[in-house]
């Protein structure tokens, strides 16, 4: 057998038992977006290869929210909320400021411009779809506020 042969091996063994780790991996996540967050097979199917990113710790843009489904999987609750303004939220992503304004010159908020730039076309995309078929406004939970919607489902 030949290096190349040896290591091209070597390497399919180690790829077999990365894709039963996964799959291993795979079930503790499937269980939480389904029991939890009820995602659809469509959704379980898209977060399986968001998950599969994810994993990769050289990955570091999702380190947050891999700390976070971590916590998760292993059926802890929430992460320590890093500041007054997290108190009583149910859902803690270790890592992620709190903060009641943003200034959009902060690193890693440069697509917010890009956003503000274009407010009126996407304003306009927008009504656009309004009396399309399947097209579905936003509705608050009804105890959020105390303006009902017209037809009693959720507010406005």
């Amino acid at each position: 057998m030949t290096h190349k042969e040896a290591k091209d091996e070597g390497s399919s063994s180690s790829s077999e038992e990365e894709d039963e780790g996964f799959k291993q991996l795979w079930a503790k996540f499937e269980r939480v977006f389904s029991d939890e967050y009820h995602l659809s097979p469509f959704a379980l199917a898209a977060a399986k290869k968001w998950v599969r990113l994810m994993a990769d710790e050289d990955n570091t843009h999702l380190q947050r929210v891999r700390d976070w489904l971590l916590l998760k999987i292993n059926s802890r609750s929430r992460g320590k909320p890093e500041s007054h303004w997290q108190q009583g939220c149910p859902e803690i992503v270790p890592g992620l400021r709190a903060t009641p304004f943003w200034d959009i010159s902060e690193p890693g908020l440069e697509w917010v411009k890009e956003i503000q730039d274009n407010y009126d076309v996407i304003k306009e995309e927008l009504l656009q779809l309004r009396h399309s078929k399947g097209f579905q406004p936003f509705r608050q939970p009804s105890w959020s506020t105390k303006i009902a919607a017209p037809d009693q489902v959720g507010s406005l």
